[in-house]
């Protein structure tokens, strides 16, 4: 069960984690390897520090994935590699257990994976040096081991499997071995960093011994040809999965109770917008495969408010990395779709770092319950607003102010009057009661200083400037709330700056404030 997205966050807040971490020490071997693999999958950045303190445990599983590769009915104690390997690759997608998988002994099993000719081997092996890249360290390493070189490019120009040249493109990417290059007339497309430059083009491969060699046995890279570009298709199937290859189906149809249309803009800014694809770019929407039908609501929902929308369900064209790169550089907005599933993923950890790298207008979706993004993720969002479409809330009442968002991202100055009158009076004088409010808002007018602070106590906020709030009343509570609606982009920036909210902290406010 800790192998499914939205069951192991029940098990990580009912305190599974903490309550078979002592078994870790077991000698009973068929009891200590599925509680590993079990942790492997469960911890987060938080608890990555369990096997950090103690890497006899990364160098056990690894251990038996060399017997499990040697043994001749292909398994280690009824453990295939497969299974080994993408419970080492979930671990690694902690940054901090990055170099310990990688010094543990890791890359010979990788590179015999990816000689044997085992497609679902091939993909979950070049999957994990995908994911083990991103640690600078790793990726030096990696990139001057001749052997893990020599594999992935075999991978890229011998598979018939899209999925796994996919992963092995990704790879080679994540190494460094190719840098992206783009020109207004050159137009997009890759080129070897000098170091790897080829001296000649390779008409056969050359067929390389899948026995491993020693992770010391690091060899200078030979010139690599280039590589041929990858059939179309979609950027994130299931991971590791053998289920999808080629084009996926077209999206289908609306159900019944579907949400409205989605409301129309002004003349005014439909005539701008109908030029805004090629002048400000488009809107893309970078996720994971798992949350497929989520996305595809709101992608329908953006196009039919006017919006040019690049989703890799119907767009992509040449490599996966190459129209991934385009379409983030090509982008003005990008919506970074966060879930368990996106925080895991490398070509979704790819997409986001580049559109922050090429400071893109970044805007968060939530798009599971509980997930609280860590580690590279709570980085690029850092303490931007987010709209929650994990169910929680109604659809409708999301995607209002994702519409609102886009809005201001595409015309700033479209609604200036409406946020200065709001900002400009947001320190002010308590705002006057409202006419015609809710019952439940005629009743926190009345709230008085006392009844405000435990309403934020049983808000459990761990970072909060108290001194901020000293003598609110439920006015002052009811008139945050209108700043929210009206200008959340001052909102989240009030909640980071003046009340010193961290991430948790802002999503337990904005929860509070939502059904006050």
């Amino acid at each position: 069960m800790a192998y499914c997205e939205m069951a192991n966050w029940y098990f990580i807040d009912s305190g599974f984690v903490e309550a078979i971490t002592p078994y870790l020490k077991t000698p009973k071997v068929h009891f200590k390897t599925p509680v590993i693999m079990c942790l492997f999958y469960l911890v987060n950045e938080s608890q990555s520090e369990i096997f950090k303190t103690d890497p006899s445990h990364l160098r056990y599983i690894i251990i038996l994935l060399e017997t499990s590769l040697k043994s001749e009915d292909g398994t280690a104690r009824d453990w295939t590699p497969y299974r080994l390997v993408r419970g080492l690759a979930m671990l690694s997608s902690n940054d901090s257990n990055k170099r310990g998988i990688l010094d543990a002994g890791i890359l010979p099993s990788l590179v015999t994976m990816m000689n044997n000719g085992n497609t679902q081997e091939q993909k979950v092996a070049a999957h994990t040096i995908w994911v083990l890249s991103f640690d600078k360290v790793n990726k030096e390493m990696m990139a001057a081991n001749q052997d893990v070189m020599d594999a992935l490019m075999a991978l890229t120009r011998n598979s018939s499997d899209h999925g796994v040249k996919k992963m092995a493109m990704g790879a080679l990417w994540g190494c460094g071995i190719y840098q992206r290059h783009s020109s207004s007339k050159m137009g997009m497309h890759f080129k070897m960093m000098k170091s790897h430059e080829p001296s000649h083009v390779e008409t056969s491969p050359k067929k390389k011994s899948p026995s491993p060699r020693p992770r010391s046995s690091l060899t200078k890279v030979k010139p690599l040809p280039p590589i041929a570009p990858s059939p179309s298709s979609s950027t994130h199937p299931p991971p590791f999965e053998d289920v999808r290859v080629g084009n996926p189906p077209p999206p289908a149809p609306p159900p019944a109770g579907a949400p409205p249309p989605a409301p129309p803009i002004s003349d005014a800014q439909n005539d701008k917008l109908a030029s805004s694809s090629t002048q400000t770019g488009h809107v893309m929407i970078s996720y994971s495969w798992s949350n497929q039908k989520q996305v595809l609501e709101i992608s329908e929902y953006i196009r039919k408010a006017g919006y040019k929308v690049w989703l890799d369900v119907d767009q992509i064209e040449g490599s996966t990395i190459e129209a991934m790169a385009n379409a983030v550089e090509n982008a003005h907005v990008v919506l970074v779709c966060m879930s368990q599933a996106y925080k895991d993923s490398p070509n979704s950890r790819a997409e986001a770092e580049y559109a922050y790298q090429l400071r893109k207008e970044v805007v968060p979706l939530k798009l599971q319950r509980n997930y609280r993004p860590d580690g590279w993720l709570g980085f690029v969002v850092g303490s931007r607003l987010f709209f929650d479409f994990s169910g929680k809330y109604t659809f409708e009442s999301r995607i209002d102010g994702l519409m609102k968002e886009l809005r201001r991202k595409y015309f700033p100055n479209s609604e200036q009057e409406d946020t200065a009158d709001v900002v400009a009076r947001v320190e002010g004088s308590k705002p006057p009661k409202e006419e015609g409010g809710s019952n439940s808002d005629n009743k926190i007018t009345t709230w008085n200083t006392k009844d405000v602070i435990q309403w934020l106590n049983g808000l459990h906020l761990s970072s909060f400037d108290r001194s901020v709030t000293e003598g609110w009343t439920g006015l002052n509570l009811l008139y945050l709330k209108r700043i929210e609606n009206k200008a959340p982009e001052f909102f989240y920036h009030y909640m980071a700056a003046t009340l010193k909210l961290n991430l948790e902290d802002m999503m337990r406010l904005e929860d509070g404030l939502f059904i006050l």
